[in-house]
C-alpha cells in the first residue's frame, strides 16, 4: 500500500496547487472586473483621476528625462559661457 499512499499523496499536493492557482486566478479576475466596472460607472472627472493616478508609473520616466534634460541644458550652458579667444584661433 505504500506506492498507493505516495501517488495519493502526489495527486492531493498537486490538487491543492492547482486550487491555490485557480483562487490567486480568480482574485486577480475579479479584481480587474471590479476596477473596470468602477471605470464604467465613473463621471468623466473620476475617470480623469483615475487616469492621473495610472500614469504614476510612467512618473519615475518622466523623471529621470527631465534630470537628463537638465543635465544637458546644463553642459550646453556651459558650453555657451567658454568661449575661445578669437586671437588664439587665428594663430
Amino acid at each position: 500500500m505504500g506506492f498507493v499512499d505516495a501517488v495519493t499523496g502526489w495527486f492531493k499536493r498537486e490538487a491543492g496547487d492547482v486550487k491555490a492557482s485557480v483562487d490567486r486566478l480568480e482574485s486577480d479576475l475579479d479584481t480587474g472586473m471590479s476596477r473596470k466596472e468602477r471605470e464604467l460607472d465613473a463621471t468623466p472627472e473620476e475617470r480623469m483621476a483615475m487616469i492621473q493616478e495610472e500614469s504614476s508609473a510612467d512618473d519615475a520616466l518622466a523623471a529621470i528625462r527631465d534630470k537628463i534634460d537638465g543635465v544637458q541644458a546644463h553642459a550646453e550652458a556651459n558650453a555657451e559661457l567658454i568661449e575661445t579667444d578669437p586671437e588664439s584661433e587665428s594663430e
